[in-house]
């Protein structure tokens, strides 16, 4: 009984984190802190936090649902397992799923040396550019859907261009309010700020800049040096905030995963997913960081084109 018991905490607690996330530590704490209680407690007042956001979003998900239909949950739940582990894997958060959106999360603390925050912010990009390269793998995220499902997607869904699936990527940096937002019937543990809002913009700007991703020049400050130096300004945006006008500049990695995968190897196919491994491990991330991998490719072949095409041009992806 005493094992059964035990197993049973155990898997309460499991369901607690993958419920919760990282965001939900507090609401839990609170909670078994109350006691013998048997209300629920969450706590009203937020907490400020310094964060680093992600949001994904799955390109042409409406059709995709209508091809799919009851297997759509087999198709976006793959995409899911591999967007959160590549993240957590580089220290991100999971904090919400959204159909066919994902928010991921890295903590960055005001007292950590700029280094530090650095490797956050690096890990978060490598993060966008390991997805990238996953997406390659179209069987792994159609091996559990029918033989028609597959058939149809590929036919109207693709359009010849980088990836079968794509995603698009928005990445921003800055203080957001954590916390718990529902009632005792249900609450979601999650972030409230401009700067989630402002991920979620540049996400669907990916989309009119023909880009896969975009950054906003508050995470872009965050980058190390090096990366700096990879990135591509894109654009100045105007944002109105309580009646102030202010200037944002959208920033971008050049992930021309498609030419690179081409030129690496064009006729081995067999050996792409190997080849994509390889190109991750080559990206190397702030020296703070405990990834030690080096880049042995010239960051012109994979990461900015500034100085070879000055202007802006669309990616397959």
């Amino acid at each position: 009984e005493t094992n059964h018991l035990m197993k049973t905490i155990e898997t309460i607690a499991n369901l607690l984190e993958v419920g919760f996330g990282f965001a939900g530590v507090e609401i839990i704490r609170s909670n078994l802190e109350q006691g013998n209680s048997k209300n629920i407690y969450f706590r009203q007042n937020g907490k400020e936090v310094l964060r680093i956001f992600l949001f994904c979003d799955v390109r042409q998900f409406t059709d995709t649902t209508e091809i799919m239909k009851h297997e759509i949950f087999f198709f976006v739940n793959k995409i899911a397992e591999v967007v959160h582990s590549i993240c957590h894997s580089l220290e991100g958060a999971a904090n919400k799923n959204i159909g066919d959106a994902f928010l991921i999360t890295w903590s960055l603390a005001e007292e950590d040396p700029s280094k530090q925050k650095s490797s956050q912010a690096d890990k978060a990009l490598l993060s966008v550019v390991r997805i990238g390269i996953a997406l390659y793998n179209e069987e792994f995220f159609l091996d559990s859907v029918s033989i028609s499902a597959k058939r149809a997607f590929k036919d109207k869904i693709y359009d010849g261009k980088g990836s079968l699936i794509k995603i698009g990527f928005g990445l921003s940096a800055g203080c957001a309010v954590q916390g718990a937002i529902g009632s005792r019937k249900k609450i979601d543990a999650t972030y409230i700020s401009e700067n989630v809002d402002m991920a979620e913009t540049l996400e669907g700007l990916t989309k009119s800049y023909k880009v896969p991703l975009l950054m906003s020049g508050a995470f872009y400050f965050f980058l190390s040096g090096e990366r700096q130096m990879e990135c591509r300004e894109v654009d100045q945006i105007y944002d109105n905030v309580y009646g102030e006008t202010k200037t944002i500049k959208i920033y971008t990695w050049d992930m021309d995963l498609d030419n690179h995968i081409k030129k690496e190897e064009p006729e081995k196919h067999v050996h792409k997913i190997k080849r994509r491994r390889s190109f991750a491990k080559r990206f190397p991330i702030s020296d703070a960081s405990k990834i030690t991998t080096k880049i042995d490719v010239n960051a012109n072949q994979v990461g900015s084109k500034r100085s070879l095409c000055p202007d802006d041009f669309e990616q397959g992806m």
